[in-house]
């Protein structure tokens, strides 16, 4: 198998799948190129049925594309790769939460020794210790989310694929694993994740790809997307009474609320003062990743 260079941890290169379902052909992924960079938080963001999940399985070699290919950094491989696939059942319900983590361990070859403090570590990271004896299957669903999660992390792959990592989770458990996320990022590992939350794409997102149909539309860096999308900066102003003015280039928002291009901000001053109305709150506008996504998916 081709090797990539040294920074990238995974380079897909000009990935299509095409489907046959009824004499038509579907295509689910078009001509894709993606570099995924080692130690990076990427998230894939894109509506339902863009192609996410079918990428990830190409990635993994659980679908064969029709044309294109992955290739794994150096020290990278399909061997050393954890995933999460939404809607996939990897758990056991029949097995208690240790029992799960412990057969798991021992099928990927990990000493016992080794494996039975990694599974003290995971319990003991994702809040599991007080289930350690239930049966998976009397858990929560998200709990059982944990479960998987913990199964992931006793390999301690080099490259994360997290479709959904969040679903089930409630807002503590979720930070608990973003915080462990950015650990393993900074430790060198890379990880690719899908979610339809975009908060937790502000927490700790470093690159985004937005996905369409197949398509990769924009992939760069947080930063700069965010650079992209605001290229004007715009102030929001409330006042304690409303303002006249003629031929202004400030919005309107709300009663006693303007967006003022900061262009504009010494004019709409000057107005306030000779109107005698006072400001109560200032605050720069910029669009979030949430707004830019939408914006994006037109």
């Amino acid at each position: 198998m081709k090797k990539t260079e040294n920074n990238l941890a995974i380079k897909i290169s000009n990935l299509s799948k095409i489907y046959i379902k009824k004499n038509k052909k579907v295509v689910a992924l078009n001509n894709v190129d993606i570099e995924l960079k080692k130690g990076t938080i990427t998230c894939l963001l894109g509506e339902n049925g863009a192609g996410k999940s079918t990428l990830i399985k190409c990635i993994l070699d659980l679908v064969i594309p029709t044309s294109g290919n992955v290739v794994f950094s150096e020290n990278n491989s399909l061997s050393n790769i954890g995933c999460i696939l939404e809607g996939e059942r990897n758990i056991y319900y029949y097995l208690t939460v240790y029992d799960n983590l412990y057969y798991f361990g021992k099928l990927n070859n990990i000493k016992r020794k080794v494996l039975i403090e990694r599974i003290d570590d995971v319990l003991d990271m994702l809040d599991l210790m007080d289930k350690k004896h239930t049966y998976v299957g009397e858990l929560s669903r998200g709990m059982q989310q944990k479960v998987a999660l913990g199964i992931l992390l006793i390999r301690d792959p080099q490259i994360l694929l997290l479709d959904e990592p969040t679903l089930g989770l409630d807002v503590e458990s979720t930070n608990i694993l973003l915080v462990h996320l950015v650990k393993l990022a900074k430790e060198g590992k890379t990880i690719l994740l899908t979610t339809h939350q975009m908060e937790i794409v502000e927490m700790i997102g470093e690159e985004i790809i937005l996905f369409k149909s197949g398509k990769v539309l924009k992939h760069d860096t947080k930063e700069n997307i965010l650079k992209q999308y605001n290229p004007k900066t715009v102030v929001v102003i409330q006042t304690d009474k409303n303002v006249y003015f003629d031929n202004a280039e400030f919005i309107k928002a709300d009663e006693y609320t303007y967006e003022v291009p900061i262009e504009q901000f010494e004019a709409f001053y000057q107005g306030l003062k000779a109107s005698d109305v006072q400001i109560l709150s200032m605050n720069k506008k910029d669009k979030n990743i949430r707004e830019i996504f939408l914006e994006v998916m037109k």
